[in-house]
């Protein structure tokens, strides 16, 4: 089975709109990097702030594979031209 990872603009998006259950009920569990979490971490005061290192289905790890960082900024790359495929940003990987 992959591995899913998000970044941060799923994950905002959906808690923005008090949806984030909806990663859970599509993958099960999924995986941020600590990046992406200490990102959230800075919008502590916004009204849809959730911890996450709460949430028993959400991983947090740091990337030990260098080489895997640099295929996630090209995927966000990507996200940016085709901003209508919101769940562009979840990549399916075994490299983590």
């Amino acid at each position: 089975m992959h591995k899913v990872i998000s970044n941060t603009t799923p994950i905002l998006s959906l808690l923005k709109i008090d949806k984030l259950i909806l990663l859970k009920e599509l993958y099960g569990k999924i995986i941020i990097p600590e990046a992406v979490f200490k990102e959230i971490e800075t919008g502590k005061e916004k009204p849809y702030y959730q911890n996450l290192s709460y949430l028993d289905w959400i991983q947090i790890q740091k990337i030990k594979n260098p080489d895997s960082k640099l295929f996630i900024f090209e995927i966000n790359g990507y996200k940016k031209l085709n901003k209508f495929l919101f769940f562009a940003s979840i990549i399916f990987l075994d490299v983590i």
